[in-house]
């Protein structure tokens, strides 16, 4: 007698946004468990804020609080850019670019490619 279990299906992880939040869940996802993971934040780089008040008084170089993107993994998807809207029903995420793109906005989708 052979038992079938479900096949778990790999998800399109997006995380928005480069705060506390997003650099942790981030760090902590496994590629080998979902199908994509993308970025979307304004920056390139997280800022260490609680150091940041010893960066003002000249303690520490302002370059020693500042974590840039691609240290904390390199396997996943990054847009520099604004999320300007979500289609929670679509899985789409509308961003703007953070540089002048004469275009406008442009599409990401969180949906299943064919």
């Amino acid at each position: 007698m052979s038992s079938k279990f479900p096949t778990r299906k790999k998800e399109k992880i997006d995380v928005l946004g480069w705060g506390w939040g997003g650099y942790r869940i981030l760090g902590d996802l496994r590629l080998k468990d979902h199908r994509e993971l993308v970025s979307v934040s304004t920056s390139t780089h997280f800022l260490f804020t609680p150091l940041l008040s010893t960066v003002t008084v000249g303690t520490l170089e302002s370059r020693n609080i500042l974590e840039p993107v691609r240290v904390l993994r390199n396997d996943f998807t990054f847009y520099q850019a604004e999320a300007t809207e979500v289609d929670v029903d679509r899985k789409v995420i509308t961003c703007q670019s953070v540089y002048d793109v004469a275009d406008g906005d442009e599409e990401v989708s969180a949906r299943e490619q064919p």
